[in-house]
C-alpha cells in the first residue's frame, strides 16, 4: 500500500477592511494586486462594493502623460499653456508629496 505524501503549499494573505462596515478580512497577496492594478470591483464578505480607485497622484501622472510627450517634456496638446504646465506640475508634486 502507497503511503500519501504531503505538500506545503503557502499563500500570502492581506488584509483589507471594507470602506463601508469596516469589518476586515484577508485576500491572497496576488489577488489584491490584480484588483490595485485593474480597478475592478470586489465585495466585502457582507457584500459591500469595494475598488480601488486612483490617487490623485496616480490622476496627475495620467494626464500629464496626455499633455505631454514622454522623455523631452515636449508640448502636445492645446489645453493648456506653458504657464499651466508649470502650475500643473506644481500640483502633482504637492499631490505625490501628500501620498508619501
Amino acid at each position: 500500500m502507497n503511503e500519501g505524501h504531503a505538500i506545503n503549499i503557502s499563500t500570502k494573505f492581506e488584509v483589507i477592511h471594507c470602506c463601508k462596515c469596516g469589518i476586515p478580512f484577508a485576500v491572497p497577496e496576488r489577488i489584491r494586486r490584480m484588483w490595485l492594478e485593474s480597478g475592478d470591483s470586489f465585495y466585502c464578505p457582507n457584500g459591500h462594493r469595494q475598488a480601488y480607485c486612483d490617487s490623485a497622484v496616480k490622476k496627475l501622472e495620467k494626464r500629464l502623460q496626455q499633455e505631454t510627450r514622454l522623455g523631452n517634456g515636449e508640448y502636445v496638446g492645446n489645453s493648456i499653456g506653458n504657464d499651466m504646465a508649470v502650475k500643473f506640475l506644481e500640483a502633482w508634486e504637492q499631490a505625490w508629496e501628500q501620498d508619501k
